[in-house]
């Protein structure tokens, strides 16, 4: 990364000299959709950190088998997230983003039930490629929503609003559990986080091929 910053650095100034404001984005639609798939985003993504190996170990599962189940998820994650970008742009990013966020409400849906060491696995997996491509997603839809003034303003509002959605996941989940006695809850509540970020991101990924 050292020489394409610096190359970058020659080329472009940091900040293009007719950068936009925050303060109009308060009323801009596609800013805040964008906010709220970061946020949904994050707020799953945070949930699975924090909880994944306790829920597991509650069910049986020893604490350590939960934590490369963990790290499974962040595995899986890293070729989807660097590979997405790359079809946002086109005819197919509806459809990136439709399977992918389809196979992590799948493994959501299969967390429920199954105890089985080899289907948690898979699990893991299908967890991790909903992950990696949904902050991709957010990511390039912070990013290009909008025209390149637009960008710093994008950033610092569609990352203030989405984080401050994302620290409520954590304790929001630990909270269900308590109330609820059960994991079945907190993980309809990522499974609700999965819905909304698809629902929030549709119409902008249809509009990034289109003149903006």
């Amino acid at each position: 990364w050292v020489p394409v910053a610096l190359a970058a650095n020659q080329l472009l100034p940091l900040v293009p000299a007719d950068a936009k404001p925050i303060s109009p984005l308060l009323k801009n639609p596609t800013a805040w959709r964008c906010a709220a798939v970061m946020g949904l985003q994050s707020f799953g993504f945070y949930s699975v950190l924090t909880w994944l190996p306790t829920m597991l170990q509650e069910r049986g599962v020893a604490l350590s088998t939960g934590g490369n189940l963990l790290a499974l998820v962040s595995i899986a994650a890293i070729p989807v997230t660097l590979i997405t970008p790359s079809f946002l742009d086109t005819r197919f990013g509806t459809k990136v983003l439709l399977i992918t966020q389809g196979i992590y409400l799948v493994g959501l849906g299969i967390l429920v039930t199954s105890d089985s060491l080899i289907v948690l696995a898979a699990v893991a997996v299908f967890i991790g490629i909903g992950q990696g491509a949904g902050l991709a997603i957010s990511l390039h839809l912070m990013s290009n929503a909008l025209d390149i003034r637009w960008t710093a303003a994008m950033s610092a509002f569609v990352q203030g609003v989405g984080y401050l959605l994302a620290a409520l996941g954590p304790s929001g989940l630990g909270a269900a559990r308590t109330m609820t006695g059960s994991w079945t809850v907190p993980i309809a509540m990522i499974a609700l986080c999965v819905i909304g970020l698809s629902t929030a991101a549709l119409p902008v990924i249809r509009s990034l091929k289109e003149p903006r």
